[in-house]
């Protein structure tokens, strides 16, 4: 077990709660930093420190992407998308065991 902090448990927490169905299943999620903010009441630039960390700890990963969200304007939107490191290889379980 590693030491994280309130707000990384947190964030961890929410996560599992929120990428449920993905893990066990998908190395990639649909999660975004303002979806973490609004599940959690996080301000978005205490998040972004926190992500920043769980990152370093090597719980959590990010990726960039762009994402064509109208097809009839074209418009291209940048996103950055977290989830767990090796997420489909775990199961919820092991995940909970890391914030208890």
């Amino acid at each position: 077990m590693k030491n994280f902090t309130t707000l990384e448990t947190q964030v961890i927490a929410t996560m599992i709660n929120e990428l449920d169905m993905w893990i066990g299943q998908e190395s990639y999620s649909p999660i975004e930093a303002l979806d973490i903010s609004n599940a959690t009441g996080i301000e978005i630039k205490t998040l972004r420190a926190v992500l920043s960390s769980l990152i370093k700890k090597n719980i959590v990963h990010s990726w960039k992407t762009e994402i064509d969200w109208n097809m009839t304007t074209n418009k291209v939107i940048n996103a950055t998308f977290f989830s767990f490191v090796d997420q489909e290889n775990k199961s919820v379980e092991e995940l909970e065991n890391l914030i208890k």
